[in-house]
């Protein structure tokens, strides 16, 4: 088979590109940036999920980008394998849409209002998009293949055990087999089952089953309690859907693939945020390409599609950089790290100090920052350091509550008071502690207390 020397130089371009843009954009993501490599970072390090942290999704995806984690646990290995996903989800649009990719990564790339560059971030998310576009592949090109129904339920499992809810409203559509073909049902069923049973197998032999449970499915209810909405999000959301249901109709209902992308409007319920709401956008704008039928120039539109990519992200990194103040910081594990001016200082200010207790120690903080604290002094990641509503199953605030109350001789790193701790943060963790302990120490924005226990 004769090499295509041009498409190797093209995707190498784009993996360097790729990782630049993540390692430089992940301060305008949303703590899930961090949360996500935490996850990896745990597992990498032999936690059993469920057990020894809280994690409200299953875990195809901290296992999938924990993989590069057994050569090095430094944030870099994050940006490279998330660089090495980009490229992948490149190929699958370029067969699909062809040259109008390029228009796609402007999109991508654009930070405004709504800051769709969170698109990028590693995680969950982005692997349920690309395994949706891969699926959207299938469907199109090879849907008359013999084992074709195999492999996309083998794909569909993947996305329920990437992140239940979306993986099984996405199936729903597949019912229609049900009825018109019974056998590409269930076989494409067959398929999710024999993912799902490797991932039950799994709960079985770590003994995870019953936290599993109670995290990721009766847990639901706690965290969908936490709905919040952003207005533009939301309006543009909306229009979103309105335009994928008249795709629908003008094409009378001749394409699955229509409803799969009509499903995918999950992702943004209960967070109707510019994070969640930035992947409906880019499917939705996929969909758009790859119905027109205009073409881009081979030889002009797409160099100049690649120099207005670049020109945006340069200007979204000066602006933001000169903007907010920051400055380039390493630490163990998290490297060229774009914060604060005094985060660095007063980080290792609070580690050095908490070296002296031989005592445990819990950060109730906002929940990135608890796991950055965790992994530049390379410690274990545990279940207090995941602090938002939702994310302790079923009644699992009262249960979290009850626990701290049992401790004894522990020290606590809470914010001081100045410092506003907003979003799913749970207050009354902070509210106890402040009641029944001793304030030992105050360093920067971080408060020590001493709890003797009740």
């Amino acid at each position: 088979m004769k090499i295509n020397k041009k498409i190797i130089i093209k995707y190498i371009f784009m993996f360097i590109f790729f990782f630049f843009c993540v390692s430089i954009f992940y301060f305008v993501f949303t703590t899930d940036f961090f949360l996500n490599f935490g996850f990896s970072y745990a597992i990498s390090k032999g936690e059993i999920a469920y057990n020894d942290f809280n994690i409200i999704i299953p875990l195809f995806s901290p296992f999938l980008y924990s993989i590069g984690m057994i050569f090095s646990n430094s944030i870099i290995v994050f940006y490279l394998e998330q660089a090495f996903l980009l490229c992948i989800l490149s190929y699958f649009l370029f067969k699909l849409i062809g040259n109008k990719t390029y228009l796609f990564f402007i999109v991508m790339f654009f930070v405004g209002p709504i800051q769709i560059v969170r698109f990028i971030s590693p995680g969950y998310n982005f692997l349920s998009f690309l395994l949706l576009i891969i699926i959207i592949y299938l469907e199109e090109k090879y849907s008359d293949r013999k084992y074709i129904d195999y492999i996309i339920g083998f794909l569909f499992g993947l996305l329920i055990i990437n992140k239940q809810n979306i993986g099984i409203v996405l199936f729903i559509p597949n019912l229609y087999y049900l009825f018109k073909d019974y056998k590409k049902f269930l076989k494409r069923l067959l398929g999710v089952l024999v993912v799902c049973f490797i991932f039950l197998l799994y709960l079985f032999i770590t003994n995870s089953l019953f936290n599993f449970i109670n995290l990721c499915i009766l847990g639901l209810s706690d965290f969908n309690e936490n709905f919040y909405f952003n207005n533009i999000c939301l309006i543009v959301s909306i229009i979103c859907i309105i335009y994928v249901v008249y795709i629908i109709i003008k094409r009378k209902y001749n394409k699955i693939i229509y409803f799969y992308i009509l499903f995918y409007s999950v992702i943004i319920y209960p967070l109707v945020d510019d994070f969640h709401c930035s992947y409906y956008i880019m499917v939705c704008l996929f969909l758009f390409l790859y119905e027109s039928k205009f073409e881009l120039n081979k030889i002009y539109i797409k160099y100049i599609c690649i120099y207005l990519v670049c020109v945006s992200i340069i200007l979204s990194y000066l602006l933001n950089y000169k903007s907010v103040g920051l400055d380039i910081k390493s630490y163990n594990n998290i490297e060229f790290m774009l914060e604060g001016k005094n985060y660095h200082k007063c980080r290792y200010e609070l580690l050095d100090y908490l070296k002296k207790y031989d005592i445990d120690k819990i950060y109730l903080l906002n929940s990135s920052e608890n796991y950055i604290l965790k992994i530049i002094n390379d410690d274990n990641i545990n279940y207090y350091d995941l602090n938002y509503y939702g994310n302790y199953g079923y009644k699992g605030v009262g249960n979290m509550l009850n626990k701290i109350k049992s401790l004894d001789d522990t020290i606590f790193v809470l914010y001081s008071d100045e410092f506003n701790v907003y979003g799913q943060h749970i207050v009354e963790f902070d509210q106890y502690i402040k009641k029944h302990s001793k304030k030992i120490n105050n360093i920067c924005i971080y408060d020590i207390y001493y709890y003797e226990g009740e």
